[in-house]
């Protein structure tokens, strides 16, 4: 189990165990670990139903995907791909160019000594957040509600932070995009603004303000 996950459910652990100690009452405990009242509950549910076990984060990704893209343009785009591998090949390693006196590309190509990640690393969130990973179409699924959040941020996890019942902070890492409230089911900037159009095309961009708080774009 990755260090982070293990430090989240030592927490967590810690949590529930505080909860039945004598004289501490759930509301107590959760300011004291900085978590709302609601994720307070949540944790002891899930404890209750499935042990330790439960407490690990779940993940939101669905089971099926409406946009994927349709297997004979996958198999267009494999075999576009080899062509132009083929090509590289021929150009690099094949043909002697005049521009470089008649040596091959490849020949003067040096590799860069850093290494390159297989896969970007996931964005980190504390424990108590509610993460969701954007859509292809720019908006998650909250609760029962459809949630537009911006097409710029497709397939990447935004956190949710609830500072009051229904209402919550939302952001892309350290990044504070904005604030959900369940009632209306739209992210808003700090004004309560839930869009901006500085003229022009702006959709799927983020904008940023006096303040320095970014706000998604709708």
């Amino acid at each position: 189990m990755p260090w982070r996950e293990r430090s989240l459910m030592d927490v967590r652990l810690r949590f529930v165990q505080d909860i039945h100690r004598p004289g501490w009452s759930i509301a107590e405990v959760c300011r004291r670990y900085e978590v709302s009242r609601k994720t307070g509950y949540k944790w002891l549910e899930r404890y209750e139903k499935a042990g330790p076990a439960g407490l690990l984060d779940r993940s939101h990704r669905p089971y099926t995907c409406p946009h994927a893209t349709p297997a004979p343009i996958v198999q267009q785009i494999l075999a576009l791909q080899r062509r132009f591998d083929g090509f590289r090949a021929r150009y690099n390693t094949e043909r002697p160019h005049e521009a470089l006196g008649e040596r091959l590309p490849a020949s003067l190509y040096q590799a860069s000594p850093r290494p390159y990640p297989s896969r970007l690393l996931p964005i980190a969130y504390p424990g108590h957040y509610e993460v969701r990973r954007v859509s292809r179409n720019g908006g998650i699924r909250w609760g029962s509600r459809w949630v537009n959040v911006s097409h710029v941020l497709a397939e990447l996890d935004v956190g949710f932070e609830e500072i009051d019942e229904g209402l919550w902070e939302v952001y892309l890492g350290p990044v504070w995009l904005g604030r959900l409230h369940d009632t209306t089911g739209r992210i808003v900037d700090h004004l309560g603004r839930p869009a901006r159009r500085e003229g022009g095309n702006h959709k799927g961009k983020c904008y940023q303000s006096a303040d320095n708080k970014l706000s998604p774009i709708i």
